[in-house]
């Protein structure tokens, strides 16, 4: 079985979209393409580096019984838009204008990410909301588990 992939990729025409609507609407400063990109570049390594021998993939595969039926390419954007699986987007500042760290873009990537393995499962969010309803952050858990 082929293990699946989740590839960053800088989301240009959406990411200048959003510049513009930024400031057309005066929302404040917006990352430039520059940043952009360079976060995307940083990211990619710091999720291969979290990922390392496609641990955390793997783990969600086992826990969901899953294989996505659909792509795993990850939009990355300034900002403006929060977090989602479907698109699959992360943006590098949060919704209150933050920058988002590292720890915050892992644990946002899995979160998005288990939405898509099981996205044509609706009985198995009741489950795992279910099994887990004393924890807030599920994607936590299965990043911790994967971490040591």
């Amino acid at each position: 079985m082929e293990i699946p992939q989740i590839k960053m990729i800088y989301a240009y025409p959406l990411d200048e979209d959003r510049r513009r609507f930024f400031s057309q609407q005066n929302l404040g400063r917006y990352p430039s393409v520059e940043e952009v990109r360079d976060t995307t570049s940083h990211w990619r390594n710091v999720w291969n580096e979290t990922n390392r021998d496609n641990r955390i993939v793997l783990t969600l595969q086992e826990l969901t019984k899953r294989v996505p039926t659909r792509s795993l390419e990850c939009f990355i954007i300034g900002g403006g838009i929060k977090a989602m699986s479907t698109p699959f987007i992360i943006s590098v500042r949060k919704r209150n204008g933050e920058e988002r760290s590292d720890q915050d873009f892992i644990e946002t990537l899995i979160h998005e990410a288990a939405h898509i393995f099981v996205s044509d499962v609706p009985a198995y969010f009741d489950s795992l909301r279910e099994k887990y309803s004393g924890s807030r952050y599920l994607p936590g858990i299965i990043y911790s588990f994967t971490r040591y």
